[in-house]
């Protein structure tokens, strides 16, 4: 047996939304649970540049970081537009999915954005798709 750590007031199980800033962020989902990754166009390293293959690594070392993303569990992630408005089915159309290393970031398209990087296979390129997505 034994306890988890977790926040005091947090338990029940409900799903639990985690909220990205414009410093760097590092989610951990919670197996068994409803998450929902929430990062907001603009405030990723990168935003504003050009796409530049050569930048793109370093600046996925400042990115926000998710972990243990799990559709089983119905996690998804929210994707909004710098004034607030979520977007719907963001791949290929904003977004996209570059891998290496190990490593799955996806960013901002022709922008050297990152959004998030992880090294999780359930969100790595040919595996993410619009249905890991939400707009609620």
């Amino acid at each position: 047996g034994g306890g988890g750590g977790g926040l005091p007031g947090l338990g029940g199980g409900g799903p639990i939304i985690h909220n990205s800033t414009a410093g760097q962020d590092f989610f951990n989902g919670t197996d068994g649970v409803q998450d929902t990754f929430v990062f907001t166009l603009g405030q990723g390293p990168g935003a504003g540049t050009a796409f530049n293959a050569l930048t793109m690594q370093t600046n996925a070392g400042a990115s926000d970081f998710v972990s243990n993303f799990n559709p089983a569990d119905g996690d998804k992630i929210k994707i909004l537009e710098a004034g607030g408005s979520p977007l719907n089915n963001p791949l290929g159309s904003d977004v996209g999915v570059l891998s290496g290393g190990g490593m799955t970031l996806l960013h901002v398209d022709s922008s050297n954005e990152i959004v998030f990087s992880t090294n999780d296979t359930d969100l790595a390129q040919g595996t993410l798709s619009n249905d890991d997505f939400t707009v609620v």
